[in-house]
């Protein structure tokens, strides 16, 4: 709402000035004085910060007075002199809400702008009021294209920050989707996340046309940042501990299938998470009855390696945790089995990706093979879907039965079940 007052008389006051300095001289003084509020929030206590500024057109004054905001001054007296447009109190009135309305900083942070203008003979004096909603100007920090916001966002994230604001001049919300970015670094980092966080963006202005914003992220996390960490540093102790069990296994031979490596260190780490980690089968079947998923260890790479009870997702990450150490390429499934929820992951052996989820074999005392290096065409047979859109896992020549294992005992018939 823009409130407008009336023009003041100042002949009295005129004429105590001529009379202090000695003698008249003649002056026009208009002073019009109009207010822009564009939302409400409690009123914090300010200093008043005066700075002399200069303008000559539209898009200087308009400048002038968002560096004003930016830099959190209260008043700013602003000369204007020559100016090219017209300076009157309907002009400045619609320049102040235009700011306050599309200008992302004044959005984000002011809670009212109004000016004070006086005109001597052909220059003017705009003195420009602000107020802001909060007492400290929040941290802003600058990105630029899907990289820096990427930087951005997972910066904040590996520190466990509950809030990031940044400003980006060309911001897609199609293109620059910060869940997604969230989900991603979730998925790629199986040691950090002992923990999903709630995200709540907003954007100003919430204009979804305009290309320049200012985004306030909220990360929610359920347990306190110095938790997580230490929760980070037990699940990255744990894995170093496994790995230094981890056999010595013999050099290709140059004439052999490409990826044997790969495929018996893909195997160990399937064998032996098996062997370490318990099926959470209360959390599953609750959450199977209930259809919602819960928080808690048993979905992260924490609870599979440090507390040994996982459901799907926990075996899934920690499955990731331990290739990404041993520098096999793998990657999270978030489908489905029968419609229910199940995650696994797709691994990379030589030229071929293969399916596996051994948090499927991990049913009994000895792991079985049913969800073992699978392609596309069997894991949809194994009523496994949802992995759409992902690298294509073609018939490759890798399964349990020629991967050699080192002297482990031969598997058990695969059979499956959900």
């Amino acid at each position: 709402m823009t409130r407008f007052g009336k023009a003041l008389p100042l002949a009295a006051l005129t004429a105590l000035i001529c009379l202090l300095f000695g003698g008249c001289f003649s002056f026009l003084w208009e002073r019009e004085v109009y207010e822009q509020t564009p939302h409400l929030a409690q009123q914090a206590e300010e200093v008043f910060i005066s700075e002399e500024l200069q303008a000559s057109n539209e898009s200087e004054l308009r400048e002038t007075i968002i560096n004003a905001i930016r830099n959190r001054l209260t008043e700013a007296e602003i000369d204007i002199v020559n100016y090219s447009g017209q300076m009157t109190r309907e002009a400045v009135s619609i320049l102040l809400s235009d700011i306050s309305n599309s200008e992302p900083i004044a959005d984000f942070t002011v809670r009212s702008l109004w000016g004070d203008l006086q005109r001597v003979v052909s220059s003017y004096i705009l003195t420009i009021n602000i107020r802001y909603l909060t007492e400290e100007q929040p941290a802003i920090q600058t990105a630029s294209g899907a990289m820096g916001l990427r930087t951005r966002i997972t910066d904040a994230l590996l520190a466990y920050q509950p809030r990031l604001t940044f400003e980006m001049r060309y911001y897609d919300t199609e293109s620059y989707d910060p869940e997604e970015i969230v989900r991603a670094y979730y998925d790629e980092n199986p040691a950090w996340s002992a923990e999903m966080p709630s995200l709540t963006i907003s954007l100003y202005p919430s204009d979804i046309e305009a290309p320049h914003r200012i985004a306030d992220l909220n990360f929610a996390y359920q347990t306190p940042p110095g938790v997580l960490l230490k929760k980070k540093e037990l699940t990255e102790s744990r894995a170093e501990e496994l790995l230094s069990h981890l056999p010595e296994f013999p050099a290709e031979d140059p004439g052999e299938e490409p990826g044997r490596r790969e495929a018996q260190l893909v195997r160990w780490i399937h064998d032996t998470l098996c062997e370490t980690v318990v099926h959470d089968e209360d959390t599953y079947l609750r959450e199977v009855n209930t259809g919602e998923k819960e928080a808690g260890d048993a979905h992260t790479a924490y609870g599979a390696l440090v507390g040994e009870s996982a459901v799907s997702e926990g075996y899934a990450m920690a499955f990731k945790l331990l290739c990404g150490l041993l520098n096999v390429e793998c990657r999270i499934v978030r489908g489905q089995i029968d419609g229910v929820g199940h995650t696994w992951n797709l691994v990379r052996i030589g030229e071929f990706w293969y399916h596996i989820s051994a948090g499927l074999d991990d049913r009994g005392p000895t792991p079985v093979y049913a969800a073992f290096l699978l392609s596309d065409e069997e894991a949809g047979a194994r009523r496994m879907s949802g992995f759409e859109g992902l690298p294509s896992a073609l018939p490759g020549v890798w399964s349990y039965e020629t991967i050699p294992a080192l002297g482990a005992e031969e598997p058990e018939e695969a059979v499956f079940t959900s």
